[in-house]
């Protein structure tokens, strides 16, 4: 998330490593999802775009990456130019 951020401009939640007592780190991140107000902004994701579930793509779906190679998210077709000359996403991809 810090190097999507810090160096190519991809606006990310605030986040940050903490290490706890015993010296292990853990990873935090603010919620972005909840309104100030109360309530919740909706998002989706790109499982949710390819009409993938828990019932009909398996308990792991989100965690794999078929759902974006059966949609062809990786082909050229789907690459900005900045995508195409870089071979990565910049921060003009997201805005």
């Amino acid at each position: 998330m810090q190097i999507a951020k810090q160096i190519y401009g991809i606006y990310t939640a605030e986040n940050a490593m903490i290490f706890f007592k015993d010296g292990s780190p853990a990873y935090i991140t603010k919620r972005f999802d909840v309104k100030k107000e109360g309530g919740k902004w909706g998002k989706e994701d790109f499982a949710t775009l390819s009409g993938k579930t828990n019932v009909n793509a398996g308990v792991y779906f989100k965690y794999s990456s078929g759902f974006a190679l059966d949609k062809g998210l990786f082909l050229d077709d789907f690459k900005s130019d900045n995508y195409k000359k870089f071979q990565h996403p910049s921060k003009y991809d997201f805005c």
